[in-house]
């Protein structure tokens, strides 16, 4: 029992990464320990607070691995050594924080290597006579999977100074993909499903504009926020989310955000400006309504604001409207006595992209070469004419050709032949 109280009131010693403390996995160690440092510890108790630990790490995506678990947490953690090793400036530190941050990483790495088979023997030793009810709790492992590479935490300050210079922090350093949720906190996408740049047909050129445009801003060079214009269905939102599938690994983040939220785009950029990664804020299907508070939002954010758009940050929109903002024959002809001030005002917003990529439906010939490629990556053994055909005829019923009718089409074909049923 010494052993195991000796590891963990090393955690109470903790200050850089004092915010793991609060951590509920950690918190049932914790409680582990002081109720067994009573003088009549409860044995229930103790067995309720261990049994929580393997129920946290049984639900958990580390399948009952604390030393993942553990290391995954202080890779995730925000604090003034994560942020400075991220700016590559952690050296610079005091050395009493660097000797601090030491200090916490190897207690958290003495935490993460004290085995299940440890704490049942020091619980056996503090209550003999519950041994065979003991031996029956559940189990955990330490013996690290995901994170292998990394031994001696305390000693390698390093080799997690150079993880968090090229990933982040917080949450940032795990996921790439966020939104903004209804509550304006910024929430990761675990299940991002990626789409990469060459599943796209055709828009060859508006694929090397945006793909300019997002290195430029990766290296740190003038970059534009960017509008995707266009009909519906021709590629405009999933040209995005492939640019971050194929460059999240150089530093890309995105973080979409709905129209009606664009209000609070103030409060993302606070929250980000300082996060030495670099962010696209993702806005689809962006139209605004007349006298839309959104609007001027944007418009300020874009160019005008006294408060400016960091300098790690841009905005991909997509939308069906050239103008932005829905306008009507009444609104046309209304009694305003500068009616050309309104229309100027409509078109600003637009004017403050610095790019914008139109996207225009595929003519009939490129749309059939577009089915015939989808039909060619996926193997499906089709006549070209049967196939070309019954592209034609399901675009008809569609009213219109785009890329996505045609990965509609694709997928119909695909799901009657797993079926062998005739097309």
């Amino acid at each position: 029992m010494q052993q195991l109280n000796s590891i963990l009131d090393r955690l109470s010693g903790v200050s850089v990464y004092e915010n793991l403390l609060k951590d509920p996995l950690i918190k049932q160690f914790l409680k582990l320990r002081k109720e067994s440092g009573k003088k009549k510890p409860d044995f229930f108790q103790c067995a309720a607070h261990y049994s929580k630990v393997c129920a946290f790490l049984y639900r958990e995506e580390f399948q009952g691995n604390l030393s993942d678990y553990l290391l995954d947490k202080i890779l995730c953690d925000k604090n003034i050594f994560t942020v400075s090793a991220a700016r590559g400036e952690w050296r610079a530190l005091p050395e009493t924080i660097r000797a601090s941050t030491a200090f916490d990483l190897d207690a958290f790495f003495q935490l993460a290597s004290l085995s299940s088979k440890e704490i049942k023997a020091a619980l056996t030793q503090l209550f003999p006579q519950k041994q065979e009810l003991i031996d029956s709790l559940p189990d955990y492992q330490t013996e690290p999977e995901r994170f292998s590479e990394y031994t001696r935490w305390g000693d390698q300050l390093e080799e997690i100074a150079s993880f968090h210079q090229k990933n982040g922090i917080s949450l940032f350093a795990k996921y790439f993909a966020f939104y903004l949720s209804d509550k304006q906190k910024i929430i990761p996408v675990k299940q991002f499903v990626p789409v990469n740049l060459t599943s796209l047909k055709k828009y060859d050129y508006q694929k090397q504009q945006i793909v300019d445009n997002t290195l430029s801003f990766l290296h740190c060079k003038p970059a534009n926020n960017v509008l995707l214009y266009g009909d519906r269905g021709t590629g405009k939102s999933t040209m995005v989310n492939a640019i971050l599938t194929d460059y999240h690994a150089q530093g890309l983040r995105m973080i979409q955000v709905a129209k009606e939220d664009i209000l609070y785009l103030d409060k993302v950029l606070k929250l980000i400006r300082e996060v030495p990664l670099r962010f696209i804020i993702f806005i689809d299907d962006l139209t605004f309504g007349e006298n839309d508070e959104c609007f001027n939002t944007l418009k300020a954010i874009l160019e005008g604001s006294l408060n400016a758009m960091p300098e790690n940050v841009l905005i991909y929109a997509t939308t069906n409207r050239r103008h932005l903002i829905k306008e009507t024959f009444s609104g046309r002809e209304g009694d305003e006595l500068h009616a050309s001030d309104t229309r100027d005002e409509s078109a600003s917003l637009a004017d403050r992209f610095g790019l914008t990529i139109t996207f225009s439906k595929p003519n009939l010939p490129d749309y059939l070469d577009i089915v015939c490629q989808i039909a060619a990556e996926r193997g499906l053994e089709v006549e070209e004419e049967v196939l070309k055909k019954g592209a034609n005829v399901f675009a008809m019923k569609k009213a219109g050709r785009s890329g996505r009718v045609a990965r509609q089409y694709v997928d119909y074909v695909e799901g009657r032949l797993s079926l062998g049923l005739p097309l």
